[in-house]
C-alpha cells in the first residue's frame, strides 16, 4: 500500500489505522496485518462519490495527500481523535 500511495509505510499505517477507526474498513489481525473493505449500502455510496471526484480531481487531492498539514492543523484535528480512557 505505502509503495501504491508513495507514502512512507509509517504514514501509511497511520492512514489506514485512522480508516479503520472511522469504520471505513477493517483490520484483520495475523503475521501481517491485512485491511479489506466490507460492503455496507451507504459507505458503498460514498467511495463511489469518493472515487467520482478522485478521477475528477486526482492532481488536487494527489497534492493534498502529500502536503503536509501545518502544526495549527494538526492541533486541530488532534483535539478531535477520540481515544480510550486510559485506567
Amino acid at each position: 500500500m505505502a509503495k501504491g500511495l508513495y507514502l512512507a509505510p509509517e504514514a501509511t499505517k497511520e492512514i489506514l489505522d485512522d480508516l479503520v477507526l472511522k469504520t471505513l474498513i477493517v483490520n484483520v489481525s495475523g503475521a501481517c496485518e491485512t485491511y479489506y473493505y466490507e460492503s455496507i449500502p451507504d459507505r458503498d455510496e460514498l467511495l463511489a462519490a469518493v472515487d467520482s471526484t478522485y478521477r475528477r480531481e486526482l492532481i488536487r487531492i494527489s497534492r493534498l495527500i502529500h502536503s503536509k498539514p501545518s502544526a495549527a492543523l494538526r492541533a486541530f484535528a488532534k483535539a478531535f481523535r477520540f481515544k480510550k480512557d486510559q485506567k
